[in-house]
């Protein structure tokens, strides 16, 4: 049998067993995005979990969505449309995300609440069809722990044998990148860090510093915490400088000296920029 055959019946299931347990009983306007061998399979399983009402395709190929659309009506002699990625998120309480894009599909802000998502189609560090507000909006997230794993040490290039390898026999930079990754895995808004190259080479400093940078350039907001001075110049757009329990100095990255934040540490100046 052929393989892709089983992976397409397989990943349905799962999607089908998903939505019987987890979407709300209520009629469905089901959107399927994709057109391909995993939407046929997911629009055929929800037709056996859930009452559906309404189906719209969304899809690059127009010729491809339009032929689905096609078989949707006569095999189930259901209202079915080609639409867009704007009125499909917008309109469905039930969507099934069955491509390999590698940029959101549609803006988390638009859906309604209580809207099931199957999202099967992401499964590579490279991929992603859901938005960081669809994700931060979403009440329960099930992803495979192992899968989670395996892309946290490809995207922070963690050195270990697996991910079931015990985080406290890695080295200190691959100790530190583990903690990280699993903060990382919470889609948080606001990082703190502290202290979060103590310990560890050189080499593995200049990898935490370059994957801290790419956050940031990703709009996450980061506070980092050091005793280190030069990482503090080097990493930060404004620095806040402490000295004994007081903020006395604040300054943006061009103002900010070695001795103007010395100065203040130590508390022998105090100046705001």
């Amino acid at each position: 049998m052929d393989g892709k055959f089983i992976t397409a019946i397989r990943t349905a299931a799962t999607s089908a067993v998903a939505t019987k347990y987890m979407a709300s009983p209520d009629p469905k306007r089901l959107a399927v995005f994709g057109a391909g061998v995993q939407a046929r399979f997911h629009l055929d399983a929800m037709m056996e979990v859930a009452q559906i009402e309404r189906v719209m395709i969304v899809s690059r190929n127009t010729d491809k969505a339009r032929d689905l659309a096609d078989l949707v009506r006569e095999s189930h002699g259901l209202p079915c449309e080609v639409v867009s990625a704007e009125e499909a998120a917008a309109n469905a309480n039930l969507i099934c995300t069955c491509t390999s894009s590698q940029a959101e599909l549609f803006d988390g802000r638009l859906l309604a609440p209580g809207t099931h998502i199957n999202a099967v189609g992401a499964f590579t560090p490279s991929t992603r069809e859901l938005d960081s507000e669809t994700v931060r909006r979403a009440r329960v997230i099930l992803d495979a722990e192992s899968a989670a794993g395996e892309r946290s040490m490809k995207e922070l290039r963690v050195k270990a044998n697996s991910v079931f390898t015990i985080a406290g026999t890695l080295s200190g930079g691959n100790q530190q990148k583990v903690v990280l990754a699993k903060w990382l895995l919470t889609n948080p808004r606001v990082l703190f860090l502290d202290e979060p190259t103590r310990g560890i080479d050189v080499g593995a400093k200049q990898e935490i510093y370059a994957q801290i940078n790419k956050l940031a350039k990703s709009g996450l907001a980061i506070v980092l915490v050091s005793s280190e001075l030069p990482e503090v110049l080097g990493m930060s757009d404004r620095i806040l400088v402490l000295h004994e329990g007081r903020i006395t100095g604040e300054f943006g990255r061009a103002a900010a000296t070695p001795e103007k934040v010395m100065a203040c540490a130590t508390g022998r100046a105090q100046q705001a920029a």
